[in-house]
């Protein structure tokens, strides 16, 4: 055996969507923080024989494989903005959202027709079917685009759930989102990959993957997502003839957590109504997990399903007497935050939608600096902004949006 000095902080990663659980695909190049872990796991059985010398000892017994990754992405956006003539695809960021949240809802976007305003948005003949209740797209007004959240369409008319500032111009952008959303049920299941850049005999496969999402929003920072996952097999370290060559992102970014689009108001209200935040966090709890048997096809393990997903959020404002009474009428709200990249006609955003209601009372504290403000709690719940809307897309607590 020969001991190397090796640099971990250069390689390549690369995931991919398995089609039959367990079994790697087709895998696609990510570009994740420095940083991350993968880590390889198997039972140890350990075995105690009765013999007749006290020193005696068996050799433990080894089980069933299994592994867990976890690593940090920057909120990318698509280089390629979904208007009207663009061919929609899956990024890398989206197969890992896609994985644990269930759901994706990506089309091209159209342009503003006759008739459109503030509240009523005509698409080019057609092309409503490209926006879906609970679908987040943007619209130019005054070449500048504005966040969109489809509440309802009839043929190529969306109705927006806030009204936008300004009708938009004929002629100008309808630019759709890449969208991810939890599913009652989610089965999918990820194969990550990690490659040393030093030595090719150091170079991991872990199969089977799913597990949970966090959202990293501390200000003036990058916005990003973390991802913790398990998986049930892994193979490695060996040479499996990952390239480590230089690769590039073609995605746009990263996005700085500044100058955000805060939105906190009853689904009710078709205004815009901006709220300053001291501090958000937002938790979600997938329900992604591994269906173990005492058998199984990949290390004891059969699958993924779901169980029940949870949303939560944290949220503290300077004082407003408005948000208690709210509780008190235990009102439905929706919660918009949006980073945005660029500005002007190129403005693009990341973020999401939360539909939620207050949890708790909100409860006065120390902003620091000897100001007040409160704290709200909120749950997310099934978006109630139509009573029609039967779409896991329509129905999910939160939506994550890129566009």
């Amino acid at each position: 055996m020969a001991q190397l000095d090796i640099v971990n902080l250069t390689g390549a990663t690369y995931a991919g969507l398995e089609s039959t659980y367990g079994t790697t695909p087709s895998m696609t190049r990510i570009f994740p923080r420095r940083g991350g872990t993968l880590a390889a796991t198997q039972t140890i059985l350990s075995l105690d024989t009765e013999y007749e010398k006290l020193v005696k000892r068996d050799k433990s017994l080894r089980g069933y494989k299994g592994g867990t990754a976890s690593f940090t992405c920057d909120a990318w956006i698509d280089a390629t903005q979904l208007v009207s003539g663009a061919s929609p695809a899956t990024t890398w960021l989206g197969t890992l959202l896609k994985a644990v949240m269930g759901g994706e809802s990506v089309f091209a976007g159209s342009t503003v027709t006759a008739g459109s305003s503030t509240s009523s948005l005509v698409a080019a003949a057609g092309h409503g079917t490209r926006f879906p209740v609970g679908q987040v797209f943007l619209a130019d007004v005054g070449n500048v685009p504005e966040i969109v959240i489809s509440k309802a369409v009839a043929t190529d008319t969306i109705t927006p759930l806030f009204n936008l500032s300004g009708a938009p111009t004929n002629g100008q952008d309808y630019i759709n989102c890449h969208c991810y959303y939890l599913t009652d049920a989610n089965t999918q299941s990820l194969t990550i990959q990690h490659a040393l850049a030093q030595s090719s005999a150091h170079q991991w496969t872990l199969n089977g993957c799913t597990g949970g999402l966090s959202i990293d929003l501390s200000r003036d920072a990058r916005m990003s997502y973390t991802f913790s996952l398990t998986g049930s097999t892994w193979t490695g370290p060996s040479d499996q003839s990952i390239s480590t060559a230089a690769a590039t992102n073609a995605l746009t970014g990263p996005i700085t957590n500044d100058s955000a689009v805060c939105l906190l108001q009853t689904l009710a209200t078709t205004t815009r109504t901006q709220v300053p935040f001291h501090s958000l966090s937002v938790t979600i709890e997938p329900g992604n997990t591994l269906v173990q048997e005492l058998g199984g096809s990949t290390q004891g393990v059969v699958g993924v399903m779901r169980t029940q997903p949870t949303v939560t959020a944290q949220l503290t404002i300077r004082t407003d007497v408005a948000q208690i009474t709210g509780w008190d009428s235990d009102e439905d709200l929706v919660l918009v935050y949006a980073a945005p990249s660029g500005s002007g006609a190129t403005k693009r955003f990341s973020g999401f939608v939360l539909y939620c209601t207050r949890e708790d009372r909100p409860q006065r504290v120390d902003l620091g600096d000897s100001r007040e403000g409160l704290q709200i709690t909120l749950r997310g719940r099934h978006n109630t902004m139509q009573s029609t809307a039967v779409t896991d897309l329509a129905l999910s607590p939160i939506v994550l949006f890129e566009g």
